[in-house]
């Protein structure tokens, strides 16, 4: 969390140099771009996420983006599942998934960042998993122990999947370390950048 808190620093001081400002102008008018750009938009916050949170600790992971209007798994206990992040440690590739439909209120910049952004988180989370198993994490970096432990979740499977739970169960899911760490991050990103752009 420290880690994270310290690199969240750093991508807000990056959104606001002059560059980023068209990407700030198209969040500040998200309801008046249309789907490609307001994709285009979430793509290009999310790497510049990965890139301040990656830059210096591990490589960064190529992801595609698969945008969909339906749910992303059948819908079990009345759960609407609208972001997923899967990566696989032998391609190195990751790819996040994302519900673009009315029903996953992607309209609402909010709600559209802070998927984009917990499901990037999950994706920093891949990417030291996959330094750690390609040996490209010295034993004695700060990070060596979580990279360790998200490295065990991947290839144990570690993981409660919110698709098996009733909706009353949801704590066992959304307790995870790893889902409150996304979680604070998306919630955090996506406000932080609605702040910005205002």
């Amino acid at each position: 969390m420290t880690f994270q808190s310290q690199k969240q620093a750093r991508f807000f001081s990056d959104m606001t140099h002059d560059e980023y400002a068209p990407l700030r102008d198209n969040i500040t008018n998200w309801n008046n771009l249309d789907m490609e750009a307001r994709q285009d938009t979430l793509i290009q916050t999310t790497s510049l996420h990965q890139y301040a949170y990656l830059s210096g600790v591990a490589d960064r992971i190529p992801i595609s983006w698969v945008f969909q209007e339906k749910p992303l798994q059948s819908e079990r206990f009345g759960l609407l599942i609208v972001g997923g992040f899967s990566g696989d440690l032998t391609s190195e590739y990751g790819r996040i998934r994302q519900d673009v439909s009315a029903r996953s209120h992607f309209d609402d910049p909010a709600v559209a960042f802070n998927t984009g952004h917990h499901e990037t988180t999950h994706a920093i989370q891949f990417a030291l998993a996959n330094a750690y198993h390609h040996n490209r994490l010295n034993a004695t970096h700060i990070l060596y122990d979580d990279a360790r432990m998200f490295h065990a979740i991947e290839v144990n499977k570690a993981v409660i999947p919110c698709s098996v739970l009733k909706h009353s169960d949801q704590a066992a899911y959304q307790q995870q370390v790893h889902e409150v760490l996304a979680n604070e991050e998306g919630h955090a990103i996506s406000q932080g950048l609605l702040d910005l752009s205002q």
